[in-house]
């Protein structure tokens, strides 16, 4: 971009692209629908609110204070959106924040702290649809945990000998986040993961989104419930390269079964790596049991075939 005849050039004048192209696609409608209402005598709205804080990451910035120190004094003068102070940003960020809730497994002694915001996970699956994430010929989430490493007062020590904290991350097509459920640093990917991605399919069933073609995830999903979760909405389970990957496999029921009884759902397991695959350069077929309260899927050395019946 070059500027002509301008006696005051703007360190950041490449940020008004981006808030036109957001104005474009009616994203202050969309953010005044999910968020709180603000007072009539408001100086800003939710769009100041949301541009100013974009502003900080896409100009640059790594901190909230940027926006006095760094932003204003070149953004203040756009015709797009008012530029706040970082304290009323905060201010307004804060009226978005829910309560946590502390839960336990059957069996475990783990207090785990669980944060879930299902009006701002919302929020977020519509403004990804007004940016074409879901138009695609193919959809892949990726799901995994991840640890932020923080010294906040509410803050747990994790499995890597440091305080934080252990959010769930779903992504779709590996571009955009499509969902965040935030959890304490004392609690590992497993706990209560089934109910986290059923609560993520739930919030894209409500917009309208899928079907979903691939499910990524690491040796942490391999539990039954989540594989139950994941056979509802999606038609393949995928983990990373030079692993594991899992597919659903229609097959007719046997002859002979009886009336009222389930068959095992199956997969095809495939570890490209494997010194099975050298040798025959075959795949196995392993029926996971749906009447075994303990999934198969946490000992992947059982390459054999299974069946079971749940019915009378």
């Amino acid at each position: 971009m070059k500027i002509i005849n301008r006696k005051q050039l703007n360190a950041f004048g490449g940020i008004n692209f981006i808030y036109e192209h957001l104005n474009g696609l009616q994203c202050q409608s969309t953010l005044e629908s999910n968020l709180p209402p603000l007072a009539n005598q408001s100086q800003y709205n939710w769009k100041d609110i949301f541009h100013s804080f974009l502003s900080i990451y896409y100009c640059g910035g790594d901190c909230i204070e940027d926006i006095n120190i760094n932003l204003k004094q070149h953004l203040g003068k756009n015709p797009f959106c008012k530029i706040p102070s970082a304290d009323r940003v905060l201010d307004r960020l804060k009226q978005l924040a829910v309560p946590s809730f502390t839960c336990r497994t059957e069996r475990g002694t783990v207090e785990h702290d669980v944060n879930r915001n299902d009006n701002l996970a919302k929020l977020n699956t519509e403004l990804l649809d007004k940016l074409g994430a879901f138009d695609q010929e193919e959809l892949t989430v990726d799901y995994d945990n991840t640890i932020i490493f923080a010294e906040k007062k509410d803050s747990k020590r994790n499995y890597k000998r440091g305080r934080g904290y252990q959010p769930g991350v779903a992504t779709i097509n590996t571009d955009n986040i499509l969902y965040i459920e935030n959890r304490n640093g004392n609690s590992d990917a497993k706990p209560f993961q089934a109910e986290t991605l059923e609560n993520m399919f739930g919030q894209l069933k409500q917009n309208n989104v899928g079907p979903i073609d691939n499910f990524r995830a690491d040796a942490a999903s391999y539990q039954l419930e989540v594989i139950k979760t994941v056979t509802k909405h999606c038609t393949n389970f995928l983990s990373g390269e030079g692993t594991v990957t899992l597919k659903n496999i229609s097959t007719p029921l046997p002859i002979g079964r009886k009336p009222g009884t389930v068959r095992a759902t199956r997969f095809l397991w495939a570890r490209p790596n494997s010194h099975l695959l050298k040798k025959t350069n075959t795949t196995k077929l392993i029926g996971w049991s749906l009447g075994n309260k303990r999934a198969k899927a946490s000992r992947p050395a059982c390459l054999h075939r299974t069946t079971t019946n749940t019915g009378p």
